[in-house]
């Protein structure tokens, strides 16, 4: 039987306090502000979109959960196509992608 998940009271707190609390209960760099993820020793895959890839310090970072938020038809899904077949190809042999649609747009049939 899995272990219950454990429950953190961050209520109140400031978001570096959080961060520093969710670091040191499950290790250096679980959670990283973005503003910081740039000077991390990462390999970034690109997302096809080199203005993103710029806006973002080089594109998605590997190993990371990643998720696209926006409107409806706003490119979501052509970006993250584009990331998973760049990943694939620079890649071959570091493993798999996962993609998780939670929105369920794909067709059915």
């Amino acid at each position: 039987m899995a272990d219950k998940p454990t429950r953190l009271d961050l209520s109140g707190q400031s978001l570096d306090s959080v961060i520093a609390q969710i670091n040191s209960k499950y290790g250096a760099n679980t959670l990283v502000r973005a503003d910081k993820a740039i000077s991390l020793r990462q390999k970034w895959i690109s997302t096809g979109v080199h203005a993103l890839d710029f806006a973002t310090g080089g594109g998605i970072p590997q190993n990371r959960l990643t998720e696209f938020r926006g409107p409806e038809s706003s490119l979501k899904s052509t970006i993250t196509h584009f990331t998973e077949a760049n990943f694939l190809r620079d890649y071959p042999k570091d493993g798999i992608v996962v993609h998780a649609d939670v929105e369920k747009s794909y067709d059915q049939h």
